[in-house]
């Protein structure tokens, strides 16, 4: 069943008009992707250190479009559009995901380390000083 998700005919011809195991594979991924969406969305609220708040909200950021069109494409698939239910389109959402992925981890590796030290001289600095409240 998942060799067909590699199959490069399976994502460019006309779909069934009944929902086969793979498209429900789909679902599942995209469904999934939306409950990681709703874990990111508390642990952005939960957090109180900004810069990991910061990076939970990049993820959050990322799965909450991705998840939304997989199941907006699930729907117009279930209601057999001819355009937009083809296959092509969830896994073009796929693919844009894990750019938009790869830039997140880009900012991780490159970046995050130096704003975290930063953010926490600044917070212990400012800890000290009058008229101002952290």
């Amino acid at each position: 069943m998942l060799n067909k998700l590699f199959d490069y005919y399976f994502w460019f011809t006309q779909p069934a008009t009944i929902l086969t195991p793979e498209d429900m594979t789909l679902a599942y991924i995209f469904l999934g992707i939306m409950v990681l969406a709703v874990v990111f969305w508390v642990l952005t609220k939960l957090i109180s250190h900004q810069i990991k708040a910061k990076v939970f909200k990049k993820f959050w950021h990322l799965t909450l479009p991705i998840g939304l069109s997989g199941l907006v494409w699930l729907g117009l698939r279930y209601e057999n559009t001819p355009l937009f239910a083809q296959r092509f389109w969830a896994g073009l959402t796929l693919i844009i995901g894990l750019l938009w992925l790869l830039v997140i981890v880009k900012y991780l590796i490159f970046n995050f380390r130096q704003e975290k030290q930063s953010y926490d001289r600044e917070s212990v600095r400012s800890k000290y000083l009058p008229g101002t409240v952290k």
